[in-house]
């Protein structure tokens, strides 16, 4: 034995001795176990005939020497195992041409006593003689190990040990023996062997079982470590019911394991903990292992709570095991908290209640009794050192008898104490001068000495001592000279504070792995509670109040220096979680009364000025947070890449607090008198506060970098572009040139944007950054001057060059194939390049208005620049025939930006080539404007066919179900915008109907013979396109004001409805079985979203009805009264008389340039006033008379004013009855 463990495999070995010397003895030893010699059959032949003899349990001669024997024997073996894989490594290394097989398959082989395979059953029995022969025990069950830790080997040890129930009984019994066993640990020796009595053999058999226990685990099941746990390795692992003793009738070492680790009183750690802390922390490990483990986790978690509540009572108990602040500690707490979080986020998904809400009065409840009530006060200002977190402790906390949290003060409970018994500070330890030894040699010796901890789940670096040491010592006899003689003893003492350095370097890395790895426990624990737990367990305030105050501990601490190396990134990772969580209280609170229906009592409800939304109250500690995350940021300038990752998308996640999707939509006065709007303005106060360094930060990252990065950059920029109302950001990225550089930067994307549209190894990346910083224009592009510092940056001379945008898919051909996929494919990528374009220009255009011509021209020649694009589109052939989604999206988008940019009157650059180029585009455009009212009119086709379309996708699972209702909306946009882009041309040459500009002719047939309103930009529009589109919308106003009354009346009733109801309004699956709660909060939501679906329908409808009433009496004024025809015709009636008159005098005093009279033959101008009588009748006024007060309670446009459409219609009738 003392020969083969001085050995090391070596492949020189295997060439042959070098010298006279001969090679190791060792070197034999180890050849001759690996094959079926005569020494490997004596060995096994003394271990089978010893375990015959001992099996007899009594006295006889030399009984002493038998165990000794086979005690050595089992260590040669287990020695022998320890090297064999290296020795067979150097073996092929050398190519030797011995023949050599593994130690543990020959252990697996015939037993020619027996003629069975039982060598390791042999080996197994001597387990049971732990008791007076612990050093046998210790080396068989190593033995055992070694054997084990093949997966090829686990079927055959199974078959070995399960072959009959005696055998197994036999097997788990002495197992669950050496785990019990408690012998005193009185000797200083810790190596097995030793001679004598050894009192620390009992511990490193523990070890050695929870090692071969813990090897199996991670094998795939079944394995020899399931069997040994009492799972059913026949019937399945996963589908086992674990019992305790008194049913199954034995103990298994899993008993044995809870036995040492179940604490004797409440909130007392077991005396293992105290006793051998090591072995504590290897069976928390494995505790946490089967936890975790997929095959594992049900039935031990069902049996851990079933027997003795495990994981409760060591909750209960891991503030007093970290009060010992050791390595050993913080890894066990560590296990807890994690087994705890996989526990928790199965029992929310199996629902079971009371064990739930046990683990979470554990982790939210006061740590003791009361007298941690009473010194709330002492634990806050311990918690924190800045006295402004103190006002947190001060926040009231209502909750219901229903959740967990009463009256803890709310920086007494588990989760705060833990985080804040957690040193972040690192313990520095500075390598000494050595006289002797090179600091640089020392310092490579040592980083050549380091290799993984096979004791931690982090696996961290350590020194290997045992390695160091036999360099050092080499070094130390290789010394020749008399001068390195007598300066043997100083050298020496180096070496000696060199091992002691490397001792101290590695307890300084065990401690920052330690504590790395209970800070990702205590995270993992914390986020499956906060993010996964329902409300109805963990109240909204409730959860708000814990976040705010985790957030402002976990910044507190990682603002300090000198922060353990790693512990950064996992705050980091939290901080964005928690915040996220944070964020979500604050936005997506229900409202009581519509959830709790008639149980709900307004005036017992404590936090109902705490939920209420537009009174409700933003804490000031969201100022702390962000006073937190933006010193960090500041100073992890230059740091890691993930930290700042995670910080960016935390500081998004902290700005869009509150922020709701109408908040843009909010009047600036409502936004600024609101919370919402106190809360931007002391954020952006924060932000300015920090100087430029933050801002300069974020645009260095965005501007280069990953592209996660600089995506979370660039939506951070555009929050706190969308918070600064006086553009004190949108000025420093001017004025730095960062603007300049981001509109530049779009031509050099198209590279990458080319490669994702034509090539199939594109970057989907290069399509996210891109979106991303459109993202952030867009928004700069919301203020006046945002808007007008990118048009001096030659913004839209950028989109014009962008010839990325004529990649558009051949759309016509792939509908022709049915070819759905490239659809939703090719086109949605070539549409997530063109619309954040259009959406940026329609901001542009918004934001500056129509008066602006500077960006109105531009616009137009982006238009030209891309004519053959915008012209396709423009057509609406495609879209209209396949009322495909986004096609109308695309076609809603161009209108828009049509309808703001195209009623620009070009005519003074008509001597100019180019104008007269423009002067041509935008006829054609107004032409196909035009012709999509036409195609688009809300038949009751259309609206058979947006239905039918609906239906289709709702039962292929392609759309969602409610895909109708967006198609209508963005129908209905189209129809607006091409009704605003008619009445701005007409509006834009003159005030008057006489010299207004014309977009249709003089003619109703089709409004009088109901002609379906198609026509093709060949053909000129006519007046009936107006009346027959009117009619349409004006019946499409008056069912959609009738839907929204109707849906605003379910949800007012909504709690007197039943669950079927529910069901049915939700829209989800009746076999979904969901508490009354969830489902009258989904159907609340569902409501919602359609009452604001009906309310913009409405809204659009309003606003088409009094453009196209408008432009009608326009056009029929001006063809009646002012035309050329119009003018010779000898008055009917006194009345024309008189106003031809008046009409002349107003003319000759009129100096404005006015359009020519439009020349219209007689025989037009009498069909024009016969269609009129006809079609403009008593009955289309009075449909028109019942929608006024809708119309102008809706309508919000510019021109709109009160009884602006009652005007219209009644001069409309005026003509029609007495100028026809």
């Amino acid at each position: 034995n003392k020969l083969l463990a001085e050995y090391e495999p070596n492949p020189a070995d295997f060439q042959g001795p070098t010298s006279t010397v001969g090679l190791h003895p060792g070197f034999y030893l180890l050849m001759h176990l690996h094959q079926s010699s005569l020494l490997l059959r004596t060995t096994l032949f003394i271990i089978d005939e010893c375990r015959a003899m001992l099996d007899t349990f009594s006295t006889f001669p030399g009984k002493h020497h038998v165990e000794i024997a086979s005690s050595n024997a089992l260590k040669l073996l287990s020695v022998g195992l320890k090297l064999s894989d290296d020795f067979i490594t150097c073996g092929r290394t050398a190519g030797a041409s011995v023949v050599l097989t593994a130690i543990s398959k020959l252990l697996l082989g015939i037993n020619p006593r027996s003629g069975k395979p039982d060598h390791m059953l042999n080996i197994a029995r001597f387990v049971l003689y732990g008791d007076w022969m612990p050093e046998a025990r210790y080396h068989a069950i190593k033995i055992l190990n070694y054997v084990a830790s093949s997966p090829s080997n686990q079927p055959d040890l199974l078959a070995t040990f399960t072959s009959s129930a005696a055998i197994s009984s036999s097997v788990l019994k002495a197992f669950t023996e050496a785990l019990d066993s408690m012998d005193d640990i009185e000797s200083g020796s810790g190596l097995p062997g030793g001679g004598g009595k050894v009192g620390s053999e009992p511990l490193s058999s523990r070890m050695a079982v929870i090692e071969l226990i813990q090897t199996g685990i991670n094998m795939g099941a079944p394995t020899l470590a399931h069997f040994l746990l009492g799972f059913d390795v026949r019937k399945g692992v996963a589908t086992s019911q674990l019992q305790n003793p008194a049913i199954i009738g034995i103990r298994t070492p899993l008993h044995a394991i809870l036995g040492l680790l179940t604490p004797q009183d409440h909130g007392v750690p077991a005396a293992l903990l105290q006793q051998h802390p090591g072995l504590a922390t290897a069976l928390y490990t494995l505790i946490y292992s089967l936890v975790s483990n997929a095959e594992t986790y049900e039935p031990t978690l069902r049996f851990l709570r079933s027997s003795c509540d495990f994981l409760c009572a060591q909750l209960a108990c891991v503030t007093a095991i970290l009060e010992k602040e050791d390595i050993h500690s913080q890894r066990i707490v560590a296990c807890i908290l994690k087994a705890t979080s996989v526990e928790i986020r199965v029992l929310m998904k199996s629902r079971q209640k009371s064990q739930l809400c046990k683990i979470l009065s554990l982790l939210l409840d006061s740590t003791g009794g009361e007298e941690d009530l009473t010194s709330a006060g002492m634990e806050a200002s311990r918690l924190y050192s800045d006295s402004t977190f103190s006002q947190l402790s001060r926040t009231a906390m209502h909750t219901t008898s229903k959740q967990v949290m009463t009256h803890t003060p709310l920086s007494n409970h588990r989760l705060a104490t833990l985080l804040n018994m957690l040193n972040f500070e690192v313990e520095t330890v500075s390598p000494p001068s050595w006289e002797q030894f090179d600091d640089e040699q020392v310092a490579a010796l040592l980083q050549q000495c380091q290799g993984e901890n096979p004791g931690s789940t982090v696996h961290e670096k350590l020194i290997q001592i045992p390695q160091l040491h036999k360099i050092l010592s080499q070094e130390l006899a290789n010394l020749q000279g008399s001068t390195a003689m007598n300066h043997r003893a100083i050298i020496q003492a180096e070496i000696q504070s060199i091992l002691v350095y490397a001792v101290r370097w590695n307890s300084v890395q065990e401690g920052a792995a330690a504590r790395r790895e209970l800070l990702d426990a205590w995270r993992q624990v914390t986020e499956v509670l906060l993010l996964a737990a329902p409300d109805d367990y963990l109240s909204a305030v409730g959860k708000q109040q814990i976040l705010l105050q985790l957030l402002q501990a976990l910044l507190n601490k990682v603002s300090g220096d000198n922060v353990v190396l790693g512990l950064s990134t996992l705050v980091s990772s939290a901080v964005l979680l928690l915040l996220t969580s944070l964020r979500e209280t604050y936005n997506a609170s229900p409202e009581k009364k519509s959830v709790l229906g008639e149980t709900y009592v307004g005036m017992l409800d404590a936090t109902a000025i705490e939920d209420s939304g537009p009174m409700e109250i933003f804490s000031s500690s969201l100022q702390v947070i962000l006073k937190g995350l933006v010193g960090w940021i500041s100073n992890n300038g230059s740091g890691s890449q993930l930290i700042r990752t995670n910080l960016y998308a935390a500081l998004v996640a902290y700005l869009r607090i509150g922020k709701s999707s109408s908040t843009e939509s909010d009047s600036t006065r409502s936004l600024e008198l609101s919370e919402r709007g106190k809360l931007q303005r002391v954020n952006m106060e924060v932000i300015q506060g920090a100087g430029t360094s933050l801002l300069e930060i974020l645009a260095r990252d965005a501007c280069s970098g990953h592209e996660v990065r600089r995506m979370l950059a660039f939506a951070v920029l555009e929050e706190i572009v969308f918070m600064d109302r006086h553009c004190y950001c949108t000025r420093f990225l001017a004025e730095q040139g960062f603007l300049k550089h981001i509109i530049e930067s779009l031509v050099k994307d198209e590279a990458g944007l080319d490669a994702l549209l034509t090539k199939a190894d594109g970057n989907i990346r290069d399509l996210y950054v891109y979106e991303s910083k459109i993202g952030l224009l867009s928004r700069v592009a919301t203020s006046p001057l945002g808007a007008e510092l990118l048009l001096q940056a030659g913004l839209i001379n950028r989109l014009s060059e962008m010839t990325v945008l004529g990649h558009r898919p051949d759309v016509d051909a792939i509908l022709m194939r049915n070819e759905a996929d490239l659809v939703y494919g090719v086109l949605t990528l070539y549409q997530g390049v063109l619309f954040p374009v259009l959406r940026l220009v329609q901001s542009i255009l918004s934001t500056l208005g129509s008066a602006n011509r500077s960006a109105a021209d531009q616009t137009i020649r982006f238009l030209a620049a891309h004519d053959d694009i915008f012209s396709l589109i423009l057509r609406g052939s495609t879209a209209r025939s396949s009322l495909n989604k986004n096609l109308l999206q695309e076609l809603a988008l161009v209108t828009a930006i049509v309808s703001r940019a195209g009623s620009l009157d070009i005519r003074a650059d008509m001597a100019d080539p180019a104008g007269f180029e423009l002067a041509n585009l935008m006829t054609r455009i107004q032409k196909q404007m035009l012709s999509l009212l036409g195609q688009f009119q809300l038949s009751d086709s259309l609206l058979s066919a947006i239905e039918a379309a609906a239906a289709t996708a709702a039962g292929s699972g392609g759309e969602e179900k409610d895909g109708g209702e967006s198609v209508l909306l963005t129908i209905l946009k189209i129809i607006s915008n091409v009704t605003n882009y008619a009445r701005s041309v007409i509006s834009a040459g003159a005030n008057s109907s006489k010299f207004c500009r014309l977009v249709v002719s003089p003619s109703l047939v089709d409004a009088a013979e109901q002609i379906p309103g198609k026509i093709t930009t060949g053909k000129t529009a006519t007046m009936g396109i107006f009346v027959i589109a009117l009619q349409n919308v004006a019946r499409h106003l008056s069912k959609a004001q009738l839907s929204l009354n109707d849906l605003k009346e379910k949800d007012k009733n909504l709690a007197s409805f039943s669950t079927s109801e529910l069901v049915n309004i939700a829209a989800i699956n009746p076999a979904e079985k969901l508490p009354g709660l969830v489902l009258r909060r989904l159907a609340g939501a569902k409501l919602s979203t359609q009452i604001h679906e009906e309310q913009l329908a409405v809204q659009l409808s309003a606003e088409a009805v009094e453009a196209l009433a408008f432009l009608l009496w326009r056009h029929l004024e001006h063809y009646l009264l002012y035309s050329s025809t119009a003018t010779a015709v000898t008055p009917d009636t006194p009345y024309q008389a008189t106003l031809r008159r008046l009409n002349e005098t107003k003319e000759k005093n009129d100096l404005s340039f006015g359009a020519p009279r439009s020349n219209i033959s007689q025989f037009d101008l009498e069909r024009l006033k016969a269609d009129a009588r006809s079609t403009l009748n008593e009955t289309f006024f009075e449909k028109l008379d019942d929608i006024v007060d809708l119309v102008e309670k809706r309508t919000t446009t510019g021109t709109s004013s009160a009884g602006f459409l009652q005007a219209i219609i009644r001069r409309t009738k005026r003509l029609a009855q007495l100028h026809t």
